[in-house]
């Protein structure tokens, strides 16, 4: 595994969980517009509690991987945070922080950390990935 992908699965568990979330708002939301069929005379044919309990059971499944989600983004993040403060240097500490921990883009990093785009991608961000790969990623 590279620097670039040992970092990167922080973001990319982050992204899963939003997708779930997502996910999980239209279940509720689609649960509470569950109604019982009518027929023509207005009177209710069969029963909407299976339809309700299979909703509640997708709800609970979805809350569930969501949980175990979170807890795992959380391990995973104390580890990188763990590697990111192994770098001697704080520019480069930051940068990492600001991409793979925050999730910025690479121009707002540029504008937090007063250098240009080209500076920040194609000289500190090398150099910060080549840090992280001299630690030892193999522990992760």
């Amino acid at each position: 595994m590279t620097a670039k992908e040992y970092l990167s699965q922080y973001r990319d568990c982050v992204k899963d969980i939003r997708c779930k979330r997502e996910e999980l708002n239209k279940l509720l939301e689609d649960a509470t517009t569950i109604t019982a069929p009518t027929s023509e005379l207005g009177h209710t044919v069969g029963s909407i509690s299976d339809k309700v309990g299979r909703k509640a059971a997708e709800i609970a499944d979805i809350e569930r991987e969501i949980v175990e989600e979170l807890e795992a983004a959380r391990i995973l993040r104390r580890d990188i945070r763990s590697s990111i403060a192994a770098i001697s240097s704080g520019d480069l500490r930051r940068l990492l922080t600001y991409r793979y921990i925050c999730g910025c883009t690479w121009e707002r990093i540029a504008v937090k950390m007063n250098y240009s785009y080209f500076h920040i991608v194609h000289r500190l961000h090398p150099r910060a990935l080549a840090e992280i790969g001299n630690t030892d990623l193999k522990r992760c």
